[in-house]
């Protein structure tokens, strides 16, 4: 395989590889510690106790890609 071909195959499965990478949910960035303080607020503020200590106490499911964003 000559230099050029390698090369056009690692840019070819670098650009699918970003290609599939940006899939996902559509929301603003934040980070899952962040998701977890919004939702703990939100859960303070509509009053319910028992969904509060229920958002303390679980912790939230780590994605592969997480250490990326910390």
């Amino acid at each position: 395989m000559t230099p050029r071909k390698l090369l056009t195959l690692v840019l070819i499965i670098g650009a699918a590889g970003l290609m599939t990478t940006a899939c996902g949910r559509r929301a603003p960035l934040e980070s899952p510690a962040q998701a977890a303080a919004r939702e703990a607020q939100e859960t303070r503020t509509s009053g319910t106790v028992a969904e509060e200590k229920k958002a303390d106490t679980e912790k939230p499911k780590r994605f592969i890609l997480d250490p990326l964003l910390d």
